[in-house]
């Protein structure tokens, strides 16, 4: 069988591709660290590099792959901050 009638074996004969083996370390896209704190499981916090909530938030951290949505841990920008439903 050549490669043009089985592509997963161009696949595998490409030197350009990198095979993850048993064993290796699965890599995920770095994020910032993001968690939620105390029984709050809504907002979810930005943490600082010691692990602790940017905003001051005391609590059981508990760290997860999630937006961060705390306004105060969230960057400063122009846009204002919708904080309840548009009037009118």
């Amino acid at each position: 069988m050549t490669t043009e009638e089985d592509p997963e074996l161009a696949l595998a004969n490409d030197p350009n591709l990198e095979i993850a083996l048993p064993g290796d370390p699965v890599l995920a896209p770095r994020q910032e660290l993001a968690a939620t704190v105390g029984t709050e499981e809504l907002t979810v916090h930005r943490l600082s590099e010691d692990g602790k909530p940017a905003c001051g938030a005391v609590g059981k951290v508990v760290e997860w792959q999630r937006a961060v949505t705390c306004p105060a841990c969230l960057p400063d920008c122009d846009a204002p901050h919708r904080t309840s439903p548009v009037q009118g």
